[in-house]
């Protein structure tokens, strides 16, 4: 059973990411495998986990890599995280400086094609 599942599409200038399911330890590399191509080619990405279940701190390390290698490469990562919980591991890890976070995807696609809100 896959415990992820990854839908990529274009929303304009921006590739989006929806993940449903669970991001750990043992689903970040097929993250890894889909997000960080995009991200080195200096994407504009939005990852949407609005239906994601489970986050963890491999997944979030994941999200930390892409964005990294998107803004050396001249494009960046925008992340809809509208789980509480979620964003709360992510602010324990202080991330959410280095991270953009938004509510929900819209907005993430928006602040990833470098809209103001």
């Amino acid at each position: 059973m896959n415990r992820l599942s990854i839908d990529v599409r274009q929303a304009g200038t921006v590739s989006v990411l929806d993940l449903t399911g669970e991001l750990d330890v043992a689903t970040a590399p097929q993250l890894k495998e889909a997000l960080v191509p995009l991200a080195e080619a200096g994407a504009r990405i939005a990852v949407s986990l609005v239906s994601l279940e489970f986050l963890d701190s491999r997944g979030i390390g994941v999200l930390v890599a892409a964005t990294r290698a998107a803004r050396e490469a001249g494009g960046d990562v925008a992340i809809a995280i509208p789980s509480r919980s979620q964003r709360h591991s992510i602010e324990v890890l202080k991330l959410d400086s280095f991270l953009t976070l938004t509510d929900d995807e819209a907005s993430a696609v928006q602040a990833a094609a470098g809209g103001a809100t």
